[in-house]
């Protein structure tokens, strides 16, 4: 079975739900991590919004003229782009000796940008490559460093009005920010209205985490989004169902 017919299975399947959904109010929007090549696959089948990768369609690497390409794209779309993932590459280091508070700076400000002009309002920032530990970091430092260079980050989001969503990762992806509780400490320190988390239950599930830890996280409107969990009927790298909270 090719991709777009394991995809196209997977939308018909929640299909009577997502109708029933639609017709509701105050029910979360559902969407699909994928390309923005599914859009109409996805929008017939009665899905909200696509979340799509960050850097691939405005960092600074993108040249004008396919970014502007991609901007076409998005604007004709059926279903939103509300938000995207794939914040920062992993050649970029948040934490420790490589990073480089001027590189750093100026990516997010040209992505941030490109971000606006397209309409997305919320950055997911994982990005374990950029903020997992080398070997024989101190994490307390890691920690202090991460919250530091967060706490500018965001203030280039509110440049343009955006936000950044900071994410738990399983620790088969990244070996330093592994839990909800911890993305809720540093959204708590960083203390800015332009950072704010993605809950991601699928890292929580793997991870074992305590549900509650989403309840901790809710009061102040530190939550972004929220997402579900992958499928399972889809090959790597598979398409993610997930829910859509916009910021509080």
């Amino acid at each position: 079975m090719k991709l777009y017919e394991k995809i196209l299975f997977a939308c018909l399947c929640t299909l009577p739900f997502l109708q029933s959904n639609a017709q509701q109010k105050g029910v979360p929007k559902i969407g699909v991590a994928t390309s923005l090549e599914n859009d109409s696959l996805l929008s017939a089948a009665g899905y909200t919004h696509i979340e799509e990768g960050a850097r691939k369609l405005f960092g600074p690497q993108v040249s004008d003229s396919a970014y502007r390409r991609n901007l076409a794209r998005i604007k004709s779309m059926k279903l939103d782009l509300l938000h995207c993932n794939g914040f920062l590459p992993g050649t970029i280091r948040l934490t420790g000796a490589e990073a480089n508070e001027k590189e750093i700076l100026g990516y997010v400000d040209t992505l941030m940008q490109r971000a606006q002009e397209a309409g997305v309002k919320i950055i997911t920032f994982g990005s374990a490559g950029s903020r997992k530990l080398n070997d024989g970091q101190d994490s307390a430092t890691a920690l202090r460093e991460l919250i530091a260079i967060s706490r500018k980050m965001a203030e280039v989001a509110k440049k343009y009005d955006r936000i950044i969503a900071i994410e738990n990762l399983n620790a088969g992806e990244d070996n330093f920010i592994n839990s909800l509780a911890l993305v809720t400490y540093i959204a708590k320190s960083v203390n800015h209205p332009n950072f704010k988390i993605t809950v991601d239950i699928y890292h929580m599930l793997r991870e074992r985490e305590n549900p509650q830890a989403i309840q901790a996280a809710a009061p102040g409107s530190y939550i972004a989004t929220s997402r579900r969990i992958r499928t399972a009927a889809l090959p790597a790298p598979r398409a993610k169902i997930l829910n859509h909270t916009l910021p509080c």
